[in-house]
């Protein structure tokens, strides 16, 4: 008989614990029962970007970070580990900061943010941010992985979208009218070329004959001297005389 009581008596205690509503939560040393961790994400983004609801929308090429926040519930701390993989076309685009201590694996170019807490507190939550990049405009739906602890139990994952619009198309550059450059007109150059006169040939504009010296000196002629009459008009020497030609003169009378 008291080998059946042995037997079924923890088979009462597990009854009892359901009846009585007693979880089989952890508990800490001083009998305390432990709640879960609770992560909160979102991006952060430009204030008019916050939409509310782990929802933002950015304008493509607009930096924006992923934001985790694990809270503890409880008053004693306890460690928290969970993992973040983003979406594709989304990457780690630098370095993560964080607002409590944290081993953090985010490699640049990466898509999977790894994080551990070795002590989260109720008063202090602890802050993740890394930046990332998308490659498109597109709708990014992101939700992170369960958050573990060695003391408490398991929270729920927590998600985020962020919404990626293209940049508003610029207008078409207005191009100034050209301004009509100037072209010179060349003046016209006329070229005479020198007259040849053949030798033995007359030169009517300056008479005389061309001696193939000078073409513009005719052949020097005699030319008429009168002579005045004394008084009276009574001059033996009175008539008229041949004067020899003179270097220069052009034939004419004189």
């Amino acid at each position: 008989m008291h080998l059946r009581i042995a037997y079924f008596t923890p088979v009462l205690v597990l009854i009892a614990l359901a009846v009585l509503g007693i979880s089989a939560q952890p508990r800490h040393a001083e009998g305390q029962v432990l709640l879960p961790p609770v992560l909160t994400k979102d991006f952060a983004l430009p204030a008019a970007g916050n939409n509310g609801a782990g929802t933002g929308t950015i304008v493509l090429g607009t930096p924006v970070n992923v934001r985790i926040r694990t809270s503890n519930p409880n008053v004693t701390n306890f460690d928290v580990s969970y993992t973040d993989t983003l979406p594709a076309g989304m990457t780690i685009a630098g370095a993560a900061s964080f607002s409590c201590p944290a081993t953090i694996n985010a490699p640049l170019g990466g898509s999977t943010i790894s994080v551990f807490h070795p002590s989260v507190f109720n008063f202090n939550p602890c802050i993740v941010t890394v930046p990332v990049t998308v490659a498109a405009a597109n709708t990014y739906p992101n939700t992170t992985s369960v958050p573990t602890s060695t003391l408490a139990p398991t929270g729920l994952a927590s998600a985020a979208t962020l919404v990626v619009t293209a940049p508003p198309a610029q207008p078409a550059p207005t191009v100034a009218p050209s301004t009509p450059i100037p072209v010179a007109t060349a003046t016209p150059v006329v070229v005479v070329a020198p007259v040849v006169i053949p030798q033995g040939v007359q030169n009517p504009a300056v008479g005389g004959i061309f001696n193939g010296s000078r073409n513009d000196t005719p052949t020097p002629q005699p030319r008429p001297v009168a002579v005045a009459g004394g008084p009276g008009g009574q001059d033996p020497l009175a008539g008229i005389f041949i004067q020899p030609p003179r270097t220069g003169d052009a034939g004419l009378s004189h």
